[in-house]
């Protein structure tokens, strides 16, 4: 299982940042719209030291996405654990006014380096892309990197994922518009290939001589070349 920490400080910045790591969509092989979930969101604070830890693990799973409102959840207890190389069906069955989803177990196919999920719900499905977070502990959670709107009956979702991830900030007064807004209609301040990092990476944030802000790597332990 590859491991990654992302601390990342800033000391006396100015401004109180809000700062939103995101993960590049992938090209899937069959072309549903789709867009980046915020993976973490924090603050660094004008004033004084700040200092975050985001830890990335390369355990995913799929999920049935549920609309409440304008906001998007996991259906409860609807995703299940996949590998690379792996592929998984989605059935459903009615339950009153909604319906009950299952994924059937994955099943290995030789030779295949995509994550793949097919629709059998009989109806068009909300399908997300997620990351398993403290993997076999009792804090084990489910957290959503990318979405697949409205995936029709019978098609499926093929991803060859490589985690690269994006470094937004955004002026606090600046944050009454959504995360995925802000990904969607700005440029990060720093990408990563989080497979060509070491165990643990420091990442400071500052400004630079225009004002503008910047991240800089300040430590790396070393690269692996792991695949996902």
């Amino acid at each position: 299982m590859a491991f990654k920490r992302l601390t990342f400080k800033s000391v006396d910045l100015g401004d109180d940042l809000t700062v939103i790591l995101s993960f590049t969509p992938p090209s899937p092989i069959v072309s549903i719209e789709r867009f980046p979930f915020a993976w973490k969101v924090f603050t660094i604070h004008g004033k004084g030291g700040t200092i975050f830890d985001a830890i990335w693990t390369n355990k995913y799973a799929f999920s049935v996405l549920e609309r409440s409102g304008s906001t998007r959840e996991i259906s409860a207890g609807t995703y299940i654990p996949i590998e690379i190389g792996e592929v998984t069906a989605l059935t459903a069955c009615p339950d009153g006014d909604t319906f009950k989803y299952e994924f059937t177990n994955p099943v290995a196919v030789p030779g295949s380096r995509v994550i793949q999920a097919n629709n059998n719900a009989g109806h068009p499905v909300d399908l997300a892309l997620s990351v398993i977070e403290d993997p076999g502990t009792d804090t084990q959670t489910v957290k959503p990197i990318l979405n697949f709107d409205n995936v029709g009956n019978s098609l499926s979702v093929a991803v060859q994922f490589r985690p690269i991830l994006r470094v937004y900030a955004v002026l606090q007064s600046h944050t009454s518009e959504p995360s995925q807004s802000v990904i969607q209609s700005n440029g990060p301040i720093l990408e990563l290939d989080l497979l060509g990092l070491g165990p643990h990476t420091a990442i400071r944030i500052s400004k630079d001589h225009t004002g503008a802000f910047v991240a800089m790597i300040g430590s790396n332990s070393g690269a692996d070349d792991e695949d996902t």
